[in-house]
């Protein structure tokens, strides 16, 4: 069996999952991609919501093994995951704060996937461990983006998790 590196794609799906049934719910409110989107298609839904969501190119993880000794072993892994959303106009009477509201509903649920369950959904398994996924916070931008207004949320989770070593 394959031993896995990080937990990162396993709470990526997770939250990725959850936040889909939450804003979707009932018919498509916005796009979601698993990593950034490589055209300006991929940030219109099929609603053409004006809300787009997907989780940065770039983490960095500090891990920490306790004792190498002979025999199976845990590490711990802390990363930090941010997920971008992103408000765009969906037409010329969109004003700033109209794509603002827009893409604050979809961090509003986001914080309240954490506020609900702490490790998104994801159970213990002989592998991993996810021990809490936490809100560290968000940083607004707003500018345009093929010349049409825009806005975006990054907002900024801890994941704290063990995996074993075999």
């Amino acid at each position: 069996m394959a031993q896995y590196g990080t937990t990162m794609p396993v709470v990526k799906d997770a939250f990725y999952d959850l936040l889909a049934a939450r804003v979707n719910a009932p018919t498509t409110a916005f796009a979601l991609t698993y990593g950034s989107p490589t055209d300006a298609t991929q940030l219109l839904s099929e609603s053409g919501a004006g809300v787009a969501a997907w989780w940065a190119d770039e983490v960095d993880a500090t891990i920490d093994v306790p004792v190498f000794v002979g025999g199976d072993k845990w590490y711990d892994e802390t990363y930090p995951l941010t997920l971008v959303i992103q408000g765009l106009a969906l037409n010329t009477d969109d004003t700033q704060d109209v794509i603002d509201v827009r893409a604050s509903h979809v961090l509003g649920e986001a914080i309240g996937i954490l506020a609900s369950d702490p490790v998104v959904g994801i159970t213990d398994t002989s592998e991993y461990q996810i021990h809490e996924i936490v809100p560290l916070g968000w940083a607004y931008r707003s500018g345009a983006l093929n010349l049409q207004r825009a806005g975006h949320f990054e907002f900024q989770i801890a994941v704290t998790a063990r995996l074993k070593l075999t």
